[in-house]
């Protein structure tokens, strides 16, 4: 079982390759970004529902075949390997892509 102790959104926004705003997902205002994996919005809708109970969290729950793939395939997308870089956020600093 996957468990979530973030937002997936405060996951995007968090550094995770050292410095903020390096890596976001499918945002070009960074060094490199993350490729939006299918079915994203629905754990993206999830986390903006009512869970203050049990009853709320089950009936926001998105199917959780559909939930794991996508976080699976989040968690691929992070890969650097797998980022989109920014050539042309990276030249506009200076530096070279």
């Amino acid at each position: 079982m996957i468990r979530l102790l973030l937002k997936p959104a405060d996951m995007v926004r968090s550094p995770i390759y050292g410095t903020n705003n390096q890596l976001k997902m499918g945002d070009s205002t960074s060094f490199v970004h993350v490729n939006q994996p299918e079915n994203w919005d629905k754990i993206m809708e999830f986390t903006e529902k009512p869970r203050g109970n049990y009853k709320d969290v089950r009936e926001a729950r998105p199917d959780q075949a559909l939930a794991r793939k996508a976080l699976l395939d989040y968690i691929e997308s992070c890969k650097f390997s797998n980022c989109t870089k920014n050539e042309n956020y990276i030249k506009a600093l200076g530096l070279r892509p």
